[in-house]
């Protein structure tokens, strides 16, 4: 089965995919690497997971309607891990967080029900 993991570079996101190619699953991992966390640090986790041919990986905004779509064709199940982090920045920064954690989410629904995935975790 097909697994497009958003938030994938991520700390959460990272140990997730990991544990889903241990489970056999083929892993596309999704992430815009938000600045909230150091890149590198982001980087490397991409790095280890993409040393097993069955992740792949794609830097990508889940806003972006467009990138979406075209990802989703082949996929079987989402597991939606991507979220704009930080309860202080969150205050000062209302508008962006609702754009990128119920916006992108909202895209993200649509691209489902465009592609015919069924499952979204």
């Amino acid at each position: 089965m097909r697994v497009l993991l958003t938030g994938a570079a991520g700390f959460i996101g990272g140990h997730m995919c990991r544990a889903m190619l241990d489970q056999g699953f083929e892993v596309l991992g999704i992430d815009n690497f938000d600045p909230f966390y150091d890149r590198s640090i982001k980087e490397e986790t991409i790095r280890e997971l993409s040393t097993d041919s069955r992740f792949s990986f794609a830097e990508v905004d889940i806003r972006d309607d467009s990138a979406l779509s075209g990802m989703l064709a082949h996929v079987d199940i989402i597991v939606h891990l991507a979220a704009r982090a930080g309860v202080r920045p969150s205050i000062d920064e209302p508008a962006l967080y609702a754009s990128v954690n119920v916006g992108g989410t909202v895209s993200l629904l649509e691209a489902c029900r465009a592609a015919g995935v069924q499952r979204l975790v």
